[in-house]
């Protein structure tokens, strides 16, 4: 049995090393930690999947707008169809 130190994982260095690191590395840790049932610091847990930046965009623009786009190109199309049927002599 071996003690191991899990205080060196929160050091500033260690952490801005691991943060910085190929994808690659960062796997390994995750892999080492895992296997020997550590759990994780908050800079090596996983994100989210996608792309955090055009989620958030996506998600203040449909507060502002809850239509969709292929929803306004329906109403104006069938708005301007009526238009178009109201002007016929």
């Amino acid at each position: 049995m071996y003690l191991v130190d899990t205080d060196r994982l929160h050091h500033a260095a260690i952490a801005n090393y691991l943060t910085k690191s190929d994808r690659r590395i960062i796997a390994g840790a995750r892999f080492v930690l895992e296997a020997l049932d550590i759990p994780f610091p908050d800079y090596l847990e996983r994100r989210p999947a996608g792309r955090p930046f055009g989620n958030r965009v996506m998600d203040d623009f449909r507060k502002d707008n809850p239509e969709t786009l292929h929803q306004m190109t329906k109403r104006t199309s069938r708005e301007a169809a009526a238009r178009i049927g109201r002007n016929a002599p």
